[in-house]
């Protein structure tokens, strides 16, 4: 099999993954722990079960998502198919992050944060992380998305539909994939065609510097509105001007208990969610590519199994 490393995702079928703070495109962060031979023998020896993250590489990981160590989990380390490669299973604030470190020599020693895929298109990496943290029944989905709702009421947007059953989208206003899906694709205007309910769950990702103070403005704006009105505003949210929405929202006096809310969502880890925009029906299984390619095939008039 031949393996892609990219940071491109492909289109808005794929979202955004959650990688913290750390800078992507074609580069890599170099860090400065050296060639280990632990490593190297497990790699050698190919075995898939988890290993335990040292001190040395927690502290690395640390620098790389600039987080402190109390919002960062680690699960484990494990050697995959791929020569020179070790990937690394941990949480960033409740949210799911792979990474991966190339060993090649003790002086050439780097850690890289993007998808792989595989020469069919697959992206690995989430794949991966639906392994890893995707292992839940519908019961146990229910019980944290009310959890979320309980919590984090103000976070959570009910949208009506025409259709059946429900559905839950977790949205960032910063991130580039919510835009594409919310504006250019009219992501909900076809849920509400398909589902009955839609549950719209605002979630700044951490490494986005303008999320907290959109999503308040957000939240705050479709108390008591329409099911259009609402969808209105979330879009608007997203393409506000930010100097706007920081002078609105300092007169907000809901700021403080929204500030609250964010903080218990942020120490709930919610399963099936493994990036914006992340789509579940109400039992907690992952639609988003289907649903993805649905409104692609309905809005372009195309063949849904010619898009991939």
């Amino acid at each position: 099999m031949r393996l892609l490393l990219s940071t491109a995702l492909i289109g808005a079928i794929a979202g955004s993954f959650l990688f913290a703070n750390v800078n992507v495109g074609n580069k890599v962060q170099k860090v400065t722990n050296s060639f280990k031979k632990v490593e190297k023998e497990i790699l050698a020896k190919r075995k898939m079960g988890m290993f335990p993250i040292n001190m040395n590489e927690k502290k690395e990981i640390q620098r790389i998502v600039k987080m402190p160590e109390k919002y960062i989990r680690y699960y484990g380390k494990k050697a995959t198919p791929y020569k020179n490669l070790i990937e690394y299973v941990l949480t960033v604030k409740g949210n799911p992050v792979i990474l991966y470190k190339n060993i090649e020599n003790k002086n050439n020693s780097y850690y890289i944060a993007g998808y792989i895929f595989d020469n069919k298109g697959e992206n690995l990496t989430v794949k991966e992380a639906k392994n890893q943290f995707g292992k839940i029944t519908a019961r146990q989905f229910k019980r944290f998305f009310r959890e979320i709702k309980q919590k984090t009421k103000d976070f959570v947007i009910e949208i009506n539909g025409k259709g059946k059953g429900e559905a839950i989208v977790y949205t960032d206003p910063q991130c580039p994939f919510c835009k594409r899906f919310e504006k250019q694709l009219g992501g909900f205007e076809y849920m509400r065609k398909k589902f009955a309910k839609i549950y719209v769950v605002e979630y700044p990702l951490v490494f986005h510097n303008e999320a907290v103070q959109r999503v308040y403005w957000i939240v705050s704006n479709v108390k008591g509105k329409s099911d259009d009105e609402k969808i209105k505003i979330i879009k608007e949210g997203s393409f506000k001007s930010y100097k706007e929405i920081l002078k609105e929202n300092k007169n907000n006096k809901d700021i403080g208990k929204y500030e609250k809310e964010l903080t218990e969502m942020r120490k709930i880890e919610t399963p099936g969610r493994f990036g914006t925009p992340s789509i579940t029906d109400g039992n907690g299984k992952d639609i988003r590519e289907n649903l993805m390619k649905d409104i692609m095939a309905d809005k372009f008039h195309i063949n849904k199994n010619q898009i991939r």
